[in-house]
């Protein structure tokens, strides 16, 4: 049903036209684009009688099909909660595009692209399978909810800081999280007389909230919570002022599509919210902490108070930067900021503001392939983050320098448009019989009815807010537009309302790519915290630096479980254990490469491990064999892979026989110059045994050194290598020449039988030490 004008003030609805017409099915010969471009309507029998004949006789009366408008439809039928719906039916109405909130059961495919809004991640996995078409969307992510959760992020950015370039993550206030780290909270209550913010890691809407100085304080604060669970953050005590009141900005960044090749299409609106405490502002102490409203920027607090100013009543007063509401749109304070400062630039703000949008987004888009990747294993028919878009709301505070801070994420930000009006003790409506409790339901049922919802504490009213309308009809506008340009092939798309910001470019994204990747090929959650996952991995490390295969096992008992929640009941959290992985890649390459910068030891590992083909089930041997032909280290990676397979005693010997074999599962012969190159690094033995230590020590330098002897130096070491005098003394023991070569030439046989029975496993080590001591003193 369409919305009166007056519902939405400033906003125009047309209430006839072609967003409310029905439209006929596409005939069984149009072509898909067509059907793409055109508004057939849904297969739902219940538009079947006024929809499947709507045609047109020409003069022959052979029946014409009428055109459609071209868009989206927008299916609001999972649109739940505070209002969202009536946004996007603004939006809709605003663009000409059907809307349709209604659905069959089961829901079944659309015929016309589609934009499917939906609140929960259960909605979202009930519409997947109907992303069957071109050009439909979601609004939601898979595990974004867990990513922007107060306590994986803030585990996620200390993960992260060692990799990115230096105080790339400055923007993030000094953070710790409960109960992990207590100790080191206390340490630094105990050494500082700053204050600190602690919030829950469940809370919303400023819920919980408080500030403390000292330990004494944060124990007796903390011994009223049920849930300990939560962080600590620095409290930024000289915020940015406006009129002796502190404020925060509400910005929306954009996330579109993304692949495990691609990160998804990131935009900045150039609208958000201007969210202003009721209470003047005062550095905190004893005296004044408990203060929230004046503390505490969170408009579901604020909005209680006696002293809120609501939204003027006309966009002309909304948008004046005069104005002294306690909400206000974004750009007019920076435009008031600018004007009085001098040393203020809104387009340093934004550009400050992308770079932000930039790390942050780097750090989650790997782990948002990953939940697609469990999502496709769970037999999920759609790779989820390529039909994906979601609208995020990042939460920024400026100090008086004009530097910007984030203070959190909002996987959800509101996108109600409506108010809430505490009514007057004697407001004659009060008394009114038929005064329901609760929520009302529509905004024709809102507007002016007495209401008891939580909204706020005492019986209200609703009405639309200017100011609510007025961005977030621009921040969905603009979202729609994009996904609009492109359906029509527009792969860089730009609208006026929002900036690009390209994180396919950001360091931190490509190693963690590169990890999420190795990560993925060892098995995921399931495999790779395993000590036989560990050791595949990471065993030809061993004996590099003070990497023993000790440490693996320890790694992997340390690593059975997870710090990081899971609040999405709708996906497994496995995803989120990327972090975990290169928390294990940070301790190996620490172990094996000391002294190493840890932004290296990604690479340092990744080179090792990256070419190695799949570990998952059913994903083994996914080797590119065009990139064997072209990359020569991936060519010798996934050779030493394929031979360690068939290697029984992975003492970096075959037979030829397993040598074969294990050319066979690469696609190549011999004669090819592939084998020819993989040959200049292996020694074939007079009895058909095939020697590959060399080639292990030239894919991985850091072979222990119980690997790194191969035959061809222990039979024929290099003159150049000096010889130590106890050697010298030994070989004048046995009656030979300390030169190698006049050694070796008498021994040279049997040593090698020796060696090779060793080498197959056939004799013990004391066993082949003492065979070589008898052959020694022959």
């Amino acid at each position: 049903m369409a919305l009166p004008d007056s519902a939405f003030i400033g906003a125009e609805i047309p209430l006839e036209g072609p967003a409310f017409d029905e439209f006929a099915e596409p005939s069984p010969s149009a072509s898909e684009d067509e059907i793409d471009e055109g508004g057939g309507a849904e297969n739902d029998p219940a538009n079947e009688e006024s929809s499947s004949i709507r045609i047109a006789a020409t003069k022959g009366g052979s029946p014409k099909r009428r055109a459609a408008p071209k868009g989206f439809v927008v299916n609001t039928a999972a649109c739940t909660g505070k209002g969202s719906k009536d946004l996007f039916t603004i939006v809709a109405n605003e663009l000409a595009w059907r809307e349709r909130d209604i659905e069959t059961r089961p829901p079944r495919p659309p015929l016309q692209a589609t934009i499917y809004c939906v609140m929960q991640t259960q909605d979202m996995l009930d519409r997947l399978p109907l992303l069957v078409r071109r050009h439909c969307w979601i609004s939601r992510y898979l595990g974004l909810l867990d990513l922007c959760d107060k306590g994986n992020f803030a585990r996620m950015a200390l993960a992260c800081e060692d990799l990115s370039e230096p105080n790339a993550w400055d923007f993030n206030p000094k953070t710790w999280v409960l109960p992990d780290q207590l100790a080191q909270v206390r340490e630094a209550l105990a050494k500082s007389k700053r204050t600190f913010i602690v919030k829950p890691e469940d809370g919303s809407q400023g819920d919980g909230i408080f500030l403390c100085q000292g330990v004494r304080d944060l124990d007796i604060k903390m011994s009223t919570k049920s849930n300990k669970a939560g962080v600590v953050q620095k409290y930024l005590d000289k915020p940015l002022l406006l009129d002796g009141i502190k404020f925060d900005l509400r910005l929306y960044v954009c996330l579109i599509g993304g692949s495990d090749i691609a990160p998804p299409l990131v935009y900045l609106c150039r609208e958000g919210l201007a969210r202003f405490c009721t209470g003047i502002y005062e550095e905190p102490s004893s005296k004044n902490m408990h203060k929230c409203m004046a503390h505490l920027t969170n408009y579901s607090l604020n909005k209680r108070s006696d002293k809120f100013e609501h939204s003027p009543e006309s966009m002309e007063e909304v948008f004046d930067t005069g104005s002294g509401a306690s909400k206000r749109p974004m750009t007019t304070v920076l435009r008031r900021l600018q004007d009085e400062n001098p040393g203020f630039s809104m387009d340093a703000f934004y550009d400050t503001v992308a770079a932000i949008i930039r790390t942050t987004v780097a750090a989650m888009a790997p782990v948002l392939v990953g939940f697609s990747h469990a999502a496709a294993a769970a037999g999920t028919p759609l790779a989820a983050e390529s039909s994906s878009f979601q609208v995020l709301g990042y939460d920024i505070m400026m100090d008086t320098s004009f530097k910007p801070y984030l203070l959190e994420i909002n996987n959800s930000p509101s996108l109600c448009i409506d108010e809430a009006l505490a009514l007057e003790p004697d407001d004659p409506r009060l008394a009114e019989k038929g005064a329901r409790p609760g929520r009302p339901q529509s905004s024709r049922e809102k507007e002016g009815k007495v209401c008891l919802c939580m909204d706020m504490a005492q019986p209200h009213t609703h009405r639309p807010s200017v100011v609510d309308v007025a961005v977030k009809t621009t921040v969905v506008k603009g979202v729609f537009l994009l996904l609009e340009k492109l359906k029509k092939g527009d792969s860089e798309p730009e609208v006026e309302a929002y900036i690009s910001v390209d994180v396919s470019r950001e360091e931190l994204w490509e190693k963690l790519q590169r990890v999420e990747a190795v990560f993925h090929q060892c098995g995921g959650a399931q495999k790779a915290f395993t000590g036989h996952g560990l050791r595949r991995t990471f065993g030809s490390l061993c004996g590099q630096g003070g990497l023993e295969k000790h440490d693996l096992d320890a790694l992997s008992q340390r690593l059975r479980s997870t710090m990081f929640v899971n609040n999405d009941r709708g996906v497994k959290p496995d995803a989120l254990r990327l972090f975990d992985f290169l928390s294990v890649i940070r301790q190996v390459g620490t172990r094996a490469f000391p002294g190493v910068d840890p932004r290296d030891i990604v690479r340092c590992i990744g080179i090792r491990v990256e070419n190695i083909p799949s570990q998952r089930t059913g994903d083994n041997d996914r080797i590119d064999r065009d990139r064997l032909l072209r990359d020569p280290e991936y060519l010798l990676g996934a050779v030493c892979y394929e031979f360690d397979k068939v290697d029984t005693y992975h003492r970096g010997l075959l037979t030829s026989q397993a040598f074969s074999k294990a050319l066979d599962a690469l696609g190549l012969r011999y004669g090819q110059p592939e084998v020819e190159e993989i040959l200049q690094y292996c020694t074939i033995t007079d009895d058909g045994y095939v020697h590959y230590k060399e080639l292990l020590h030239l894919v991985n330098p850091g072979t222990p050194r119980a690997k790194q002897s191969t035959m061809k130096g222990t039979l024929y070491p290099s003159h150049d290598e000096e010889t130590t005098p106890s050697e010298m003394e030994r070989y004048s023991d046995c009656g030979v020449s300390a030169r190698g070569d006049g050694f070796f030439a008498g021994k040279t046989e049997d040593i090698r039988k020796v060696f090779a029975r060793w080498e197959r496993g056939s004799i013990s080590n004391q066993q082949f030490k003492s065979g070589l001591e008898g052959d020694l003193r022959k």
